[in-house]
């Protein structure tokens, strides 16, 4: 009981940081400054047709001008903290928050051996948003990747339908390419082992489908995390 009653303790005190950290952004706004809450800054944005209306909508990204630490963030260290904000264009003019998600645009100052992840974002003519990372860590891992994942608004909500993930092993020279469509539920990826051995997989899996961006983690993400005892090697 004492154990149930420390760890409803640390899960609220947690709660209460995290929301001091990460303050919640107005619904509604006449330009995207609007949506900027004091003590934070525009760190980047792009524009195009999301939801289909032929309305200009924004996706952008917030980061705190201080550092922050989070009482269950394992490292332990303080970093600058980011907000991803989807905002819809409105028929009569201004802005509508669609989306506000307070984890995946990561930061690499949360391991002091990771590169900036975060690369770059982008609206298609097509109204899904892709967003591109890149890990490289300078100790304990060998592997260099480059991730892309592909969202869009279906359902009333941004969902995953996409994921493209190649990975290079900077002492063995291992390679992995994977490309999934989680709509199709079509997966496609190709290992080559460090004697040049490449095996392919071209396979449609069960039970496949679109993925809430709250859901979505970079740092650890597998988009078949429940699928590995099909596939011929651990993505």
């Amino acid at each position: 009981m004492k154990k149930r009653l420390l760890l409803s303790l640390v899960l609220f005190i947690s709660g209460l940081i995290s929301a001091q950290v990460y303050p919640k952004l107005k619904k509604e706004a006449a330009n995207l400054d609007q949506f900027i809450p004091k003590g934070w800054k525009l760190m980047g944005s792009v524009n195009g047709d999301i939801n289909k209306d032929s309305i200009t909508d924004y996706v952008f990204i917030l980061e705190s001008k201080e550092k922050y630490k989070i009482p269950d963030d394992f490292m332990n260290k303080e970093f600058a903290h980011r907000i991803l904000g989807i905002a819809f264009g409105k028929k009569g003019g201004g802005y509508h928050l669609a989306l506000q998600n307070n984890q995946f645009i990561i930061n690499g100052d949360q391991n002091s051996s990771l590169d900036e992840p975060f690369q770059d974002m982008e609206i298609k003519k097509n109204g899904t948003i892709w967003f591109k990372f890149y890990f490289f860590y300078s100790a304990g891992s060998w592997w260099i990747s480059n991730d892309t994942y592909v969202f869009r608004y279906q359902n009333n909500r941004f969902e995953l339908i996409g994921h493209e993930s190649s990975s290079l092993h900077r002492a063995t020279h291992e390679e992995s390419t994977t490309s999934t469509n989680f709509s199709t539920q079509m997966h496609h990826s190709t290992y080559t082992d460090e004697n040049g051995k490449t095996e392919t997989v071209k396979k449609k899996v069960k039970n496949m489908k679109p993925l809430p961006m709250e859901e979505i983690n970079p740092y650890d993400f597998n988009p078949l995390a429940n699928f590995q005892n099909e596939l011929p090697h651990a993505i």
